[in-house]
């Protein structure tokens, strides 16, 4: 590929996808981030994405941050909407290594096509310029490095057996922030995509 340089893929099972919808507003949006921050984790490859009922949001955290960041955003109520917090936790990370992979018109659209052809939906993604970093469901982790492998000419890591993952949560949460006493926050359901 002219313009860049690709060493090799990679990926890992170390993250968790969360998308917040039905935010009433900018503020509101920054309250999520700031309520992540506050536990000490750290929100990666964020998405916006405005909607007649509200704000969405999603980023990925790491794995290990997931139940803290689910504590945090039920504690934060939105004033007004129906907020909905979902975190799935059945996703894989695919890093693609390299140089001058934002200097290369032709690296993303790559990528994408790499993926897109096996059937392959990215959930999110970041660029840099030594990396592309993108999140699929782990049930497809295999195709994706396939394609992915053979589209650029690198090798892959190899895929250990997946491990068995947990059902995305989902925890609604009311329109109106209740008092201090009121009511404890509700337990987090598991929903099934």
């Amino acid at each position: 590929m002219e313009g860049s340089i690709i060493r090799r893929l990679t990926h890992d099972h170390t993250r968790v996808l969360v998308s917040v919808s039905g935010l009433p507003g900018a503020a509101d949006v920054a309250a999520v981030l700031a309520a992540v921050g506050r536990v000490g984790a750290v929100a990666e490859m964020l998405t916006l994405l405005p909607a007649p009922d509200g704000t969405g949001l999603s980023f990925v955290t790491a794995r290990s941050d997931g139940p803290s960041v689910l504590v945090a955003l039920a504690e934060s109520r939105p004033a007004g909407g129906t907020v909905s917090v979902r975190c799935r936790d059945d996703v894989a990370r695919l890093t693609l290594h390299g140089q001058g992979i934002r200097a290369d018109p032709q690296v993303l659209p790559r990528f994408q096509h790499a993926l897109h052809g096996v059937g392959v939906t990215t959930l999110a993604m970041s660029v840099s310029n030594t990396l592309v970093e993108a999140v699929c469901a782990a049930d497809v982790l295999h195709r994706a490095l396939r394609s992915l492998a053979t589209a650029f000419g690198c090798e892959a890591s190899p895929v250990p057996a997946p491990a068995p993952t947990h059902r995305p949560r989902s925890l609604p949460l009311p329109a109106a922030r209740p008092a201090v006493a009121a009511r404890p926050v509700p337990p987090l359901t598991i929903a099934r995509r």
